[in-house]
């Protein structure tokens, strides 16, 4: 018997079938926690340099600029 003729003759048992799947669905959708705003970890990272005995003007220009300029074009 094919899927459409059961059907046709049990309209009953097609009704509750559906009922079941809404009824599962609207359980499951209620029960599913809801936030607004959820938190989100950003990806972060952090480099540090230092140069001993050298002006911070001086770390600057030799030591954090260039990394900076290779963070930015890493081509």
């Amino acid at each position: 018997m094919s899927l459409i003729k059961s059907a046709i003759n049990r309209p009953t048992a097609v009704l509750m079938f559906f009922l079941a799947i809404l009824v599962t669905g609207f359980m499951s959708m209620y029960r599913l926690p809801l936030e607004l705003t959820p938190e989100v970890d950003y990806p972060k990272l952090s480099v540090t340099t230092s140069w001993f005995n050298s002006s911070a003007e001086m770390v600057e220009a030799y030591v954090t600029s260039p990394i900076e300029a290779v963070a930015q074009n890493p081509d």
